[in-house]
């Protein structure tokens, strides 16, 4: 079960000034979807990034700013693009699973590295579907099963509870078919972050804002522990690593479902 909203709105929030200094990961995957937009409408589309964060895509990609709306649930996140951003993007602050929008408005979905936070990511890709004229254009990152292994497989021992939900590469068929979009190119990507220690492992996942859980936080000697066994398992000869996979691709909506 993924965190309640508030939690993940407040933790993404509270971590809005590092997010961009750590989030490597999430660079490479949009990157990847601003080639894929370019290739497709450059940047004359009207189009929405949902889950934008602190406008990695826009200063990744040049958006312009009267073309794209940003959309986030962390309200500190919009706050960051407003002020410190070289764009002027109109932000709205709500929910990707209640959208606020009319009917068939906009041309291009940005949405990276967000399925993993919804309760329900199959009606959420039905409301973006809606939100969608028809033949418009989805760009998204997925975090696939696999990830994160290495600290999943350390929490596993200390009963933590995976905070999100990674994909199969059947499942994210399933939930864009479903949702009435038609896959038209997507790529798996592989990278592995190491770091000098499992502390500096979790501080970097810390400075997104990803670390927000709803279980056990482990403190004191049983963090010291906790990266003591993280240490063992998976040091190598570059450091601990973080293991990473995202499916990124581009669909296309074939049909109305809402």
């Amino acid at each position: 079960m993924v965190p309640d909203k508030k939690l993940i709105a407040g933790s993404f929030s509270k971590k809005a000034g590092s997010y961009g200094s750590y989030a490597q990961i999430q660079r490479l995957a949009l990157q990847k979807c601003a080639q894929y937009a370019q290739e497709l409408h450059g940047n004359t589309a009207f189009a929405i990034d949902l889950g934008c964060g602190t406008g990695l895509y826009e200063e990744i990609s040049g958006a312009v700013s009267h073309k794209m709306v940003c959309l986030d649930i962390a309200g500190q996140c919009l706050k960051r693009i407003n002020t410190g951003s070289a764009f002027s993007n109109p932000c709205v602050c709500a929910d990707i699973e209640m959208l606020p929008f009319k009917k068939q408005v906009f041309e291009m979905a940005v949405l990276a590295s967000v399925l993993q936070w919804l309760s329900s990511p199959g009606i959420a890709l039905q409301h973006i579907n809606g939100i969608l004229c028809l033949g418009g254009t989805v760009l998204y990152a997925i975090f696939l099963k696999g990830s994160f292994n290495e600290l999943n497989e350390t929490q596993q021992e200390y009963a933590m509870k995976n905070p999100v939900h990674f994909f199969s590469l059947d499942e994210c068929k399933c939930l864009f078919n479903t949702a009435g979009f038609r896959i038209s190119v997507q790529e798996t990507l592989q990278h592995t972050q190491y770091f000098n220690s499992p502390l500096a492992a979790l501080k970097s996942l810390a400075g997104t804002g990803s670390t927000a859980v709803g279980g056990n936080r482990l403190r004191g000697h049983e963090l010291f522990d906790f990266c003591r066994t993280y240490d063992k398992r998976y040091r190598g000869e570059n450091g601990v690593p973080v293991t990473y996979h995202l499916l990124v691709g581009r669909a296309e909506k074939i049909r109305n479902t809402l």
